[in-house]
This record gives C-alpha cells, structure tokens and sequence, in this order.
C-alpha cells in the first residue's frame, strides 16, 4: 500500500509543456542510482529507458546544449555506473539503422544517448560505435504494439545474474526487503520454490522445497 501511494504521488507530480528537456531526465535518472548504490560484493543490472519524440528542446526546435547534456549525463550512466541506456524515439523519420554522419540531429543524438556508443560525449564527440548484437540499443515504434514489442524485448535482454560457482547446501541465498513492504507476522508461511527458466515469460516444474531460514530484521537468509 505504501508503495502504491509513492507511484500515485510519482505520477500525480508528472506534469507537460512545451520543452523536452531530456538533459534534465537523464540526471534525474543518475540522482536515482547515485541514491541505491550497489551493494559492495554484490552485482547488479542497471537499466535505463529513455522514451522519447526525439527532439530535445528548450522550447520548440533542436536544442544542441540540451542533447549535449543528455549525451554527457548518458556517458556516466554508461561509465560511472555500469548502465546500459536504451533510447526508444516515436517520432517521424526515427532510423536506428542510419549511419550518424549520414541522419538528422534528432537520430544521430538518440543513437550517443544509448549504449551504442559507450563513450559519446556530445554531439561532436560520439566515440566508437560497440558492437551490439541485434537491433542495438537505440529503437523506433510507430505504434503501439511496436512499443509492446520493444519493451518485451528489452525485457528479455537483461541478463539474469548467475553464480560463478556450484551451489550446495553451504550456499546461503540474501534477500534484503525495501522498508516499503512489511513481513507478514506469521513467518511460518513463508514458502520456497524452484522453477526451469524457459526463456521469456516461461517457467516451468514448479516445485516446492523445504529450505531453513533466518529472519533479522527486513533481512532474510536462505
């Protein structure tokens, strides 16, 4: 319920005008993981999404000052904090497949924005292109069911950490819970899974197990 009443408020704060200030975003963006770092010892995927029409503005034309500083906060959501940034533009003429020296401002700055060019620094500064496999990470819809499409995929892309070593019955398994949720006061009814990971949404030999656990605070140890 708490976390229901943060996304409300989230959104409720959301407001629209006429500047697409996507420099702004992409440092709202780097204030949030600045604010949940990563555990030491510990690794985890970060992902950023920036959804746009594709022009950044402070007012109603391309604005170079404003893709300049979303281009620079991308660089160190990519190098600082080990992100990977997906650009998706719905807009006229979106061409991830085109060559930078080769296409409008507008795909040329959502191609530096995106993990395709891991060190872009602004619009005259665009490194080397990484290869990527696939269709990269700079995506166009022109429809709904395109843009279905592309977060299911991108879904599918984050990789899913894995041990580096055989698990036994030694291994212990920590889940820290955020302060946003509260334990149900009967512990005892606490259940333990395994499923087959078929890919995509797809899960399979549901089983239950018996496992032992400890309880220290929002901490749980398997």
């Amino acid at each position: 319920e708490q976390l229901n009443d943060k996304l409300t408020t989230a959104i409720d704060l959301l407001d629209a005008n006429g500047a697409t200030r996507s420099d702004l975003g992409m440092t709202m963006a780097e204030d949030i993981l600045n604010e949940n770092p990563v555990e030491a010892g510990t690794e985890r995927n970060r992902v950023v999404i920036m959804f746009t029409d594709g022009t950044p503005t402070t007012n109603s034309s391309f604005s170079p000052s404003v893709a300049n500083g979303a281009i620079d906060k991308s660089h160190s959501l990519k190098n600082t904090y080990g992100a990977t940034v997906y650009t998706i533009g719905v807009f006229n003429d979106a061409d991830p497949y085109a060559e930078i020296d080769n296409t409008s401002n507008e795909n040329k700055y959502m191609q530096l924005v995106s993990s395709n060019y891991p060190n872009a620094k602004n619009m005259d500064n665009p490194g080397r292109r990484a290869e990527v496999e696939g269709d990269g990470y700079y995506l166009a819809a022109d429809s709904t069911e395109e843009l279905n499409e592309i977060f299911e995929a991108i879904s599918d892309n984050v990789e899913i950490g894995s041990a580096s070593e055989n698990l036994d019955e030694t291994t212990v398994i920590r889940d820290i819970i955020t302060d946003e949720f509260k334990l149900a006061d009967d512990v005892n009814k606490i259940q333990f899974f395994t499923e087959d990971y078929e890919g995509g949404d797809v899960w399979s030999n549901r089983e239950e197990i018996n496992l032992i656990y400890d309880i220290t605070g929002n901490t749980i140890d398997v």
